[in-house]
């Protein structure tokens, strides 16, 4: 990613980047992960929330960079009870973002990716879903810009 951006972003241009992650590494441990936690789900919430650490701690060495993280969405229907893990991952990204070297925006999307806002797998936003999604997204980057 650092190399990809090296190639990318010349002089005083802002780069954003929109990341998420955690979601389907939760649900790939699905017998650790749902109801109550066992010790590999903790572990890979740990694991997650150390790469992006890592990846900030690469991308640190420009100022121009912004990171938005998307946090998971609470699975619905059959693919339903992993809500533990997601707030524990959520809660370990929002202290990664707050001891990033560079800005970071943390978008929580849990509250408002509720009701029939899921495709029928309950996992993927249908259009409501992604209507959401954009409107979040919409406006942590215009608050981040007005505050620059």
């Amino acid at each position: 990613i650092a190399e990809h951006y090296d190639s990318v972003v010349k002089g005083d241009t802002k780069c954003e980047i929109l990341a998420d992650g955690g979601g389907n590494d939760i649900l790939g441990k699905a017998s650790d992960c749902k109801g109550q936690m066992k010790t590999p789900c903790y572990e890979l919430m740990a694991e997650i929330a150390n790469n992006f650490s890592e990846l900030f701690a690469i991308l640190k060495r420009d100022e121009h960079i912004r990171i938005y993280y998307v946090t998971p969405h609470y699975p619905q229907g059959i693919a339903g009870g992993f809500e533990n893990a997601v707030d524990l991952g959520t809660q370990m990204m929002k202290i990664v973002c707050r001891d990033a070297k560079i800005e970071c925006h943390v978008i929580d999307v849990r509250k408002d990716m509720v009701g029939n806002v899921l495709d029928w797998d309950g996992i993927h936003p249908n259009q409501s879903g992604i209507n959401i999604l954009s409107e979040k997204i919409s406006e942590a980057i215009t608050l981040a810009r007005q505050a620059f």
